[in-house]
């Protein structure tokens, strides 16, 4: 089974990204962790990017999400909803664990910036 890792950029190549990693790994270590980090070429258009980004989505069976702070950028919240739109299952990492999610509403915190808000969900 797979599941795409879907995080902030600021992330990529951090100790965040490694402890994030690490921690799928040990509450999920059945499945296969799709990164778009290192999958994706980053050279694309926005759009191609978050098109190859959907095909892995596709391709996996479940999706999980961070945040910084409760708050996430454009293309981890087009990739959740693009996830519930499939029809698989969410996970979220809050507080070192992860937390399956049935329903999400989206605040957005300011939408010309592209920031939106995780923090209403059940």
């Amino acid at each position: 089974m797979k599941i795409y890792y879907a995080h902030h950029m600021y992330k990529y190549n951090t100790l965040v990204e490694k402890y994030e990693i690490e921690l799928i790994q040990k509450y999920l270590p059945e499945y296969e962790i799709i990164n778009p980090n290192g999958s994706i070429n980053p050279q694309k258009s926005e759009q191609e990017i978050m098109n190859d980004c959907f095909d892995l989505i596709d391709n996996s069976g479940s999706l999980i999400f961070s945040s910084m702070d409760g708050v996430v950028g454009k293309g981890v919240h087009d990739e959740v909803n693009h996830a519930i739109k499939t029809n698989i299952p969410i996970y979220y990492i809050n507080n070192n664990r992860l937390i399956k999610i049935n329903k999400i509403k989206w605040d957005i915190i300011n939408e010309s910036h592209r920031i939106y808000s995780t923090l209403k969900f059940n």
